[in-house]
Parts: structure tokens; C-alpha cells; sequence
């Protein structure tokens, strides 16, 4: 059985990754040229972009009640979202380098945060793996 405090974390977590399931299913509607879905560093529009955040949205809807009902099997997607994290996030900053000094400590702090996120629930899931249902 899972302590109280292990499963807040676990519903915090879902309602993050909600929120970003949010984000992504809105990205089709933000029409600037610096807001659209990115897929391994590239930034997508048209079509593509509606496509790609339709499906991200719902892996991170489904991410999310794994997490919300503590289940076993989300441990895979989450080892796979966060590797997905990480290689976007390299890809993306290599080919769009931040212009100024303030831009790249607002590009360090979110890739703190979206790799801090999305690895740090790959790694809880995985110690917790025996308590999940």
C-alpha cells in the first residue's frame, strides 16, 4: 500500500502533466510564429502541428490517470515522455539558440524544470513500481 504522502505526489504530478495536456490540445490555436507544437526541435504548423499536439495532449491525458490512479503501466510512458523531453529540448536549442543573455536563463530554467518534471516522475514511478497497482 502506498503511503499518503507518496500518492499527493502522484495526483500533483497527473494534474501537472493535465495542465500540459491543456497546453498542448491549445497549441493549434495560438497563431504567432513563435507558438506551435515542437517535435524533436522542430517547430511544426498546419496540419502537422494540429496532428502532433492532438496526440501528445492525449498521451499526456492517459499519463496522467495512470499517475492519478497509480498504475504500474504508466512507467513505461513516463520513461518514455521524459526521454522524449530531453532529445526535444536538445534539438530544439540546437537549432534555435536564444538571442540574449535573459533569453538563455529563461531557456535554462525551463529546461531545468520540464527534465526536473518529467524525469523526476519516471524515477518516482520506478522506485515506487511494487506499490503500484
Amino acid at each position: 500500500m502506498m503511503e499518503p504522502r507518496m500518492a499527493r505526489i502522484f495526483r500533483g504530478l497527473a494534474i501537472c502533466f493535465w495542465l500540459l495536456a491543456i497546453s498542448n490540445f491549445s497549441k493549434p490555436l495560438q497563431l504567432t510564429e513563435h507558438s506551435g507544437f515542437v517535435l524533436f526541435g522542430t517547430r511544426l504548423a498546419g496540419g502537422d502541428g494540429v496532428l502532433w499536439s492532438l496526440v501528445f495532449g492525449a498521451y499526456l491525458v492517459v499519463y496522467g490517470l495512470g499517475l492519478w490512479y497509480m498504475k504500474r503501466i504508466v512507467i513505461g510512458m513516463a520513461h518514455a515522455y521524459a526521454l522524449y523531453v530531453v532529445v526535444n529540448l536538445f534539438l530544439y536549442w540546437s537549432n534555435n539558440p536564444p538571442p540574449s543573455g535573459a533569453d538563455v536563463a529563461l531557456a535554462v530554467m525551463y529546461s531545468l524544470v520540464a527534465v526536473g518534471v518529467s524525469a523526476g516522475s519516471a524515477v518516482l514511478l520506478s522506485v515506487h513500481r511494487k506499490e503500484l497497482g
